[in-house]
């Protein structure tokens, strides 16, 4: 069992005495607690993503054991003895996150479902990779995914059930969705030119991201 604690250090203003605190003095200065008790639910998200990314036996830790293993059996005739990919569905992770650090966990969930192959072993290993399914309302985890569904739920006056439609959205449709879900029906044409510059980050950091 892990206790996380949330610490935060007081800063010297500008002008004052801005030599900081080391050893137990520097402990002094910290005030927080455990997360569950004094963490925000955006904090408690970007550490629960962070743990199930790098943390030994964590959805990240298989990931890599899926690229691990395909990569040491590109030699080998049978597909079988290759660990298998797997798919993870994340609810709302990023849920009352924004900013970089929504920014930051949609590239940390895009990452999940990267295959780290070289150049050399891309002709000859898995060209599948791991699936991640991630429910969100967020606008910078929608463009940085690889496929984009939209679901709406309707309305029906002659039924309590509610109707439920899906469908993908690509190309210029996307780009409109992405601005919706960034600023609503508000300032379009900005939104617009927002979720163009979510999408060219989305795709720089695939072309840069190990593949």
């Amino acid at each position: 069992v892990a206790n996380f604690l949330l610490l935060h250090q007081k800063i010297a203003a500008s002008g004052g005495n801005d030599n900081m605190a080391s050893g137990d003095d520097a402990l002094n200065t910290l005030h927080g607690g455990r997360i569950e008790q004094v963490g925000s639910s955006g904090e408690k998200s970007r550490v629960l993503l962070a743990c199930e990314t790098a943390l030994p036996g964590s959805i990240g830790a298989t990931c890599n054991s899926f690229t691990n293993s395909a990569e040491n059996d590109v030699s080998s005739s049978s597909a079988d003895s290759r660990t298998p990919p797997i798919s993870i569905i994340y609810d709302e992770i990023d849920a009352h996150v924004g900013g970089r650090a929504a920014v930051t966990m949609a590239k940390l969930l895009a990452d999940q479902s990267r295959s780290n192959r070289s150049s050399a072993d891309a002709t000859t290993s898995s060209q599948s990779g791991n699936q991640i399914i991630a429910i969100t309302h967020s606008a910078s985890l929608a463009a940085i995914s690889d496929r984009h569904i939209v679901v709406e739920r309707g309305v029906n006056s002659r039924s309590s059930s509610l109707p439920i439609r899906t469908y993908i959205v690509d190309g210029s449709s996307r780009r409109k969705e992405i601005a919706r879900m960034a600023s609503g029906d508000l300032a379009s044409g900005e939104a617009e030119t927002f979720a163009d510059a979510l999408i060219r980050d989305a795709l720089l950091h695939r072309e840069t991201s190990p593949s």
